[in-house]
């Protein structure tokens, strides 16, 4: 049973933190504008 929850829960917990480290760049670089962005650079 515990490998069950090893084996399950490693993997969502990646897959969470993963998705939260790219949903909030994302999220930011969506709301900026394009030239701003550019011009910045």
């Amino acid at each position: 049973m515990v490998y069950l929850i090893a084996a399950v829960g490693v993997p969502v917990l990646i897959s969470l933190i993963v998705l939260i480290a790219t949903y909030i760049p994302t999220r930011r670089s969506v709301q900026m504008e394009p030239i701003a962005a550019l011009r910045h650079e």
